[in-house]
């Protein structure tokens, strides 16, 4: 997993790193590496909008060019003289990168801008600037709120975006960073909120210096540049990783500045980490080694709720599946899935929750109770929540975990004494999740286009790849269902002595394989944009997701011919 820092962590090691490099007489060497990181990404940018560049070197070539930007690799560049940015410019560190960016871009040989915001910007950046032929534009914040509102309909400004370098295609935002606290104030905040206006109004592309101005240190309530891509110093931060501040960001990347940061509480799962706790079958297995589900789920009130949980379970390749569920419930998910077993027997997970009503809620705490006195791996959603405060005692130190969407989050926080509202929990869905992860001893995976995995110790993973197409009705059931299935098959190698991993690796690999599915599901539909998908439909993709991330090369055996 990639670690996640917090902007404390980062901020310390970062001090360390600019008092060393003022006392070796080079105050701006962390800037500059940071200003040409994000000149690469502008280039970059520039590129995928037609123009024909060559990136400049990596910030870690960078890290061992001569002290002095006047000679940076990017003047190589011969097709920068292409591009066209504007540099957005606040008074802190952020604008002084934004500035030896622009320096850099100019050299290379772009037509370069610079729009400055503040009354002090950095003064050895602007220096640089100005020598390398950056057009310096001077603007207060209200005077570039008044030419956008003008632009946009308005009147009375006293300059058209074109004279302030805002006709530029590709921005460099380096108005605000992540020193900011609080909301923005005015008359900034009226210039960047009308600067976002611009930004969506004619396409231009953003990429932002280390976090999108008006996010500070995570938590905007205010006005935010939004970001095609955000160039982060020092490491990924849960600034620009957790949401909603991500949802602002873009795409994301780390200058790697060589800070001594400590273990991160956060970690982003990826591809090869699922892969190391994927386990191909082999020749041995048999129904009772690949696990067997045990599901309450699906009630005459919410009947597809079952089927789309055992749709999930039995997409993990599970090797039984057990529904107890109303008849008519039966009938509708043996129709469809007919080695669903609905009759009870040996489990190695269980799933209690989805479509649950009041008639199969005691069928739901039987089941849970059963699978947290046995230690077997246990999944609560939906109505399953509802049964936490029944549970609270046998769940710390389970290998349990709920799976609430932020209303569910809510209520569970609300009724184990810690009240807050949906809109809150949206606010901040990380720290909901450690408090409820804390509070019950479970995991907690809290559902959003950005899937959270807390765990009682703090330790959080976060799950990014989704599309937004899947947030529909379903989709909830399919995951406790590829869960649940996942879960028994973790539990079985675990009786086998064949451990993979620990419960929350466990977990952030269904979240992830649901996350591809629903990906893959969309992407099929409406091609690179995506498409509207139903939750059956994620739920045929996730054999093609497990096959992908397991690998034809590690299938342990082949035909003999």
């Amino acid at each position: 997993m990639i670690p996640v820092h917090t902007l404390e962590q980062v901020r310390r090691a970062e001090r360390a790193q600019v008092l060393r490099a003022e006392v070796e007489g080079d105050p701006d060497r962390l800037m500059r590496i940071a200003a040409r990181a994000v000149a690469d990404e502008a280039l970059a940018r520039c590129a995928g909008l037609g123009r024909r560049t060559e990136k400049a070197p990596s910030s870690g070539e960078a890290a061992e060019a001569p002290a002095g930007p006047s000679a940076p690799s990017a003047a190589r560049d011969e097709g920068a003289g292409a591009a066209r940015v504007c540099a957005l410019v606040g008074g802190g560190d952020n604008g002084g990168d934004a500035l030896y960016a622009a320096a850099l871009l100019a050299r290379a040989g772009a037509e370069a801008a610079a729009l400055v915001l503040a009354p002090a910007p950095h003064a050895r950046a602007l220096d640089e600037a100005r020598a390398q032929g950056v057009r310096i534009v001077e603007a207060a914040p209200q005077e570039v709120a008044a030419a956008l509102r003008a632009d946009g309909g308005g009147a009375g400004a006293a300059a058209a975006p074109g004279d302030l370098g805002l006709d530029a295609p590709v921005w460099i935002d380096g108005i605000l960073g992540s020193g900011l606290t609080g909301e923005v104030r005015e008359p900034m905040a009226s210039a960047l909120a009308a600067l976002d206006a611009r930004r969506e109004r004619v396409g231009a592309v953003v990429v932002a210096v280390d976090v999108p101005s008006g996010i500070g240190s995570g938590r905007a309530s205010g006005p935010v540049l939004h970001a095609d891509a955000t160039v982060t110093m020092g490491a990924l931060k849960d600034s620009v990783m957790l949401p909603p501040s991500s949802y602002a960001c873009g795409s994301v990347s780390a200058v790697d500045l060589g800070l001594d940061l400590g273990p991160a509480p956060t970690s982003l799962f990826r591809d090869e980490d699922a892969r190391r706790l994927l386990r191909p079958p082999g020749p041995h297995d048999h129904k009772y080694t690949h696990g067997a589900v045990g599901l309450v789920a699906g009630s005459t009130t919410y009947p597809g709720a079952g089927l789309l949980t055992c749709m999930g379970a039995c997409a993990t390749g599970a090797g039984m599946v057990r529904l107890d569920a109303p008849a008519q419930v039966q009938s509708m998910v043996v129709a469809r899935l007919p080695a669903v077993v609905a009759v009870g027997g040996r489990v190695q997970s269980g799933a209690v929750g989805p479509g649950m009503d009041e008639d199969t809620r005691g069928r739901g705490l039987d089941l849970a109770r059963f699978c947290l006195a046995s230690g077997l791996p246990l999944v609560l959603d939906a109505g399953g929540l509802a049964l936490v405060p029944d549970l609270l005692d046998a769940l710390g130190g389970a290998d349990a975990v709920l799976t609430p969407h932020a209303g569910e989050a809510s209520a569970v926080l609300g009724a184990l004494g810690h009240p807050r509202s949906r809109e809150e929990v949206e606010a901040d869905p990380a720290d909901a999740g450690r408090v409820l992860a804390r509070e019950t001893g479970a995991l907690v995976l809290v559902k959003g286009a950005t899937t959270l995995i807390a765990a009682p110790d703090g330790r959080m993973v976060v799950i990014e790849r989704g599309s937004p197409w899947a947030a529909t009705a379903g989709t909830g059931d399919v995951l406790t269902g590829v869960l649940a299935g996942l879960a028994a098959s973790w539990r079985a190698d675990m009786e086998n002595g064949r451990g993979r991993g620990d419960f929350l690796g466990l977990v952030a690999l269904g979240a992830h394989v649901h996350a591809a599915a629903g990906r893959r599901a969309a992407l099929r539909v409406g091609g690179s944009l995506g498409g509207p998908v139903r939750a059956d439909e994620i739920a045929d993709e996730v054999p093609a997701v497990i096959a992908g991330l397991t690998g034809e090369g590690r299938f342990p055996y082949r035909a003999r011919v």
